[in-house]
């Protein structure tokens, strides 16, 4: 069951909370992960590993990196 406390009405995202640093998407982690994974041929820890950089690297969150690898904006090459 999907959760929609949170979220913005029709889009499915959750809004972004300054201040909150506890990241509660999970499913969306681990779904990025595992795109990353067979993407690239690399493992889960190499994959999430890939994920967190590219999220500091930017000045994301984990969370909304993965919403990004799960929309096609983030693509990730060998």
């Amino acid at each position: 069951m999907r959760r929609s406390h949170g979220c913005q009405r029709g889009v499915g995202l959750p809004l972004r909370r300054p201040g909150n640093p506890v990241e509660t998407d999970h499913e969306e982690v681990h779904q990025a992960t595992g795109m990353i994974m067979v993407h690239l041929g690399v493992d889960p820890p190499d994959a999430l590993a890939r994920l967190r950089a590219h999220a500091f690297s930017h000045g994301k969150t984990v969370t909304e990196a993965a919403f990004d690898v799960i929309a096609g904006r983030i693509r990730f090459h060998d």
